[in-house]
């Protein structure tokens, strides 16, 4: 049977229910100090789960801050792990993430600034949330090891297994969680590879554009948003085809060429579309200045 993720560090659980709570105490405030925390980011869908915007909105410096504020009240306490959780995740996106060179002055947050040198601490705080992602599956292992040994105990004494977890009743308990190993504490496999191809390959590019002259680097030219509208393009020129050969791939390719701003990325997807400007102008034609010196007597 295949089982939920539960996430977990240092014995406290990172749920989805806290951020659900948190909504419930903010949504009836006349002053709401968490605005981006709406429905659609909190109750999702199959859809609104592949929207970045919405996991943006959750993992931000404003709902750390909240639960922060909140973490000593009954209904909302033992969040600590869920606050830097976000905050790290926070300040990883922001890291990779910096579109233009004014950008973190206008929006007062450091992590958004161009890369101006080779020692620039945030490779060092990229680094730090790679050591926190491994201690995080050292202490998922560590967890399932001791759970693994508490259930061998209870079995020679006929004791039960422990009761679910109040908070989430779905959530499985702890022997079936020791079936499944650690992974159900920790991120997916795959994010976590991805995430660790993306920290190293920014740094030794970054360093290596900076070594060789470049006078700054903006994160957000890494951002593969292109090729991604550059394949959804292909896609649709395919029709039913779902495995295209090379030529219906030059014939895409040529065509999305010869289109050019025609050819824009679809505004509902999952990817950020450029401003470009337009192929035909909408503005108004300048008008002729009117000749004084008119007559109609040459038509005469």
């Amino acid at each position: 049977m295949m089982l939920r993720r539960r996430l977990e560090k240092n014995g406290q659980k990172i749920l989805w229910s806290t951020i659900v709570k948190l909504y419930h105490h903010q949504n009836n405030k006349s002053l709401r100090l968490c605005p981006k925390l709406n429905v659609q980011s909190v109750f999702l869908n199959g859809y609104s789960k592949m929207k970045v915007k919405y996991a943006a909105h959750i993992l931000s410096k404003s709902v750390a801050q909240m639960l922060e504020d909140l973490q000593n009240t009954e209904e909302l306490k033992n969040t600590s792990e869920t606050i830097n959780f976000i905050r790290k995740s926070n300040d990883f996106f922001d890291m990779l993430n910096g579109a233009f060179s004014l950008q973190g002055h206008h929006s007062r947050n450091y992590n958004l600034n161009p890369y101006c040198t080779t020692t620039d601490p945030r490779f060092e705080e990229l680094q730090n949330f790679l050591n926190y992602l491994k201690e995080w599956k050292v202490d998922a292992e560590k967890q399932v090891a001791n759970i693994t040994a508490d259930t061998s105990m209870q079995e020679d004494h006929q004791v039960g297994p422990s009761h679910q977890d109040a908070d989430d009743p779905d959530c499985p308990n702890d022997e079936e969680l020791a079936q499944d190993a650690a992974s159900v504490r920790q991120l997916p496999q795959q994010t976590t590879e991805g995430i660790f191809m993306t920290v190293l390959g920014f740094t030794a590019a970054v360093k290596f554009l900076l070594s060789v002259g470049a006078r700054y680097i903006n994160a957000r030219v890494f951002c593969q948003d292109p090729l991604e509208q550059f394949f959804s393009k292909q896609r649709s020129r395919c029709g039913g085809s779902t495995n295209p050969n090379r030529v219906q791939c030059e014939i895409g390719a040529r065509t999305a060429h010869l289109a050019r701003d025609m050819a824009t990325a679809s505004r509902s997807g999952n990817t950020e579309v450029e401003k470009t400007s337009k192929l035909l102008s909408d503005e108004p034609l300048p008008k002729r200045k009117k000749n004084e010196n008119y007559s109609c007597d040459c038509f005469i």
